[in-house]
């Protein structure tokens, strides 16, 4: 098996959840995460290929319709922002369209609006494992996006 960090192959793999995501990784790279198991995986299997993934997005134009949206009701950035709990220095970076809003804010945006900020893309070909054996590594997903 692969490590999934470094791409080492190693017997001994162990799972790790590094920055919140779990690996597995080698003996080497085990320092850079909190270790969960100590016992190998060697029969999990991650052969499993979607050929087609769903994302949300936010719409680039997001700031624009939240500016729209407020003016037409009158109201000021500091009343958007009390209303939706936020920072009215975020709420004028939104609009001004150097801060773009997270997918939960947008969310958020659209049940206050009822306009819609959050659209669906879909990536017809994800990252796929090429060989049965060989696992895909985070070096293996940099080379396939450069």
């Amino acid at each position: 098996m692969n490590c999934e960090l470094c791409g080492k192959g190693e017997e001994n793999l162990v799972f790790a959840f590094v920055e919140n995501v779990k690996f597995r990784v080698c003996s080497n790279c085990r320092k850079f995460g909190k270790v969960v198991n100590e016992t190998s995986h060697n029969n999990f299997n991650r052969n499993i290929i979607k050929k087609e993934e769903n994302f949300d997005i936010v719409r680039s134009d997001c700031g624009l319709i939240l500016k729209n949206f407020r003016e037409s009701k009158g109201m000021t950035q500091q009343a958007m922002a009390l209303i939706l709990k936020e920072r009215e220095a975020t709420i004028a970076k939104f609009e001004q369209g150097s801060l773009n809003p997270s997918v939960d804010f947008a969310r958020k945006l659209e049940k206050f609006s009822g306009l819609r900020l959050v659209m669906k893309e879909k990536i017809d070909d994800p990252l796929t494992i090429k060989a049965k054996n060989q696992s895909l590594t985070i070096g293996d997903i940099i080379k396939k996006s450069s």
